[in-house]
């Protein structure tokens, strides 16, 4: 009896290799995040908490919107939010509605409070400016995101990235961080 074996041969070897490595590298795709969550508070100008609150999400980019009512302690959370520019609107019968600009970054959860002011349902408040960035308060992680031109701009030693960028010396501008000596080049 002939006994065939395609693993002995060398392209066997290299099929059964590829396999294996194809196999090892799935489960590593599933643990990828690609969004963000936004929680807060709805409170009327008194600080008091303001129940059944609309708030809505909007994506600035793509203008898909999610909605969610805020509890009876007035909190509101939005998860799993793609990564991008929001705007918050916030409408609550006896009050004029607030719209806020935000941004959701990446694994982060951002905390948007939002005050109301009595006024007439057709009556919006319109909040314009710069998004303050948002404070992750469910972890005691630092983090900073920088742009790509901050990045750029940042004084930094030339280690590591040449012309002025270096990814350890740009950690270094984060608070918390510390170096424990000088960069061997």
């Amino acid at each position: 009896m002939t006994k065939l074996s395609i693993i002995g041969t060398a392209s066997g070897r290299a099929v059964a290799l590829a396999l294996l490595v194809l196999i090892a590298l799935c489960p590593a795709g599933f643990g990828q995040a690609i969004s963000g969550n936004l929680v807060g508070t709805v409170l009327d100008s008194t600080g008091a908490a303001v129940a059944n609150a609309d708030v809505e999400a909007t994506n600035v980019a793509t203008n898909i919107k999610s909605t969610t009512k805020s509890n009876q302690t007035g909190e509101y959370r939005f998860t799993n939010l793609p990564v991008g520019d929001y705007v918050l609107a916030v409408k609550a019968s006896g009050f004029a509605t607030v719209h806020r600009p935000t941004v959701v970054e990446l694994n982060k959860t951002g905390t948007v409070n939002i005050t109301v002011q009595p006024g007439k349902v057709t009556e919006t408040v319109e909040v314009s400016g710069g998004a303050a960035a948002p404070i992750d308060t469910t972890t005691a992680q630092l983090e900073t995101t920088y742009e790509i031109k901050q990045a750029q701009d940042l004084p930094t030693a030339a280690f590591g990235g040449g012309q002025g960028g270096g990814v350890l010396n740009l950690s270094l501008l984060q608070s918390g961080v510390a170096s424990s000596g000088g960069l061997v080049q």
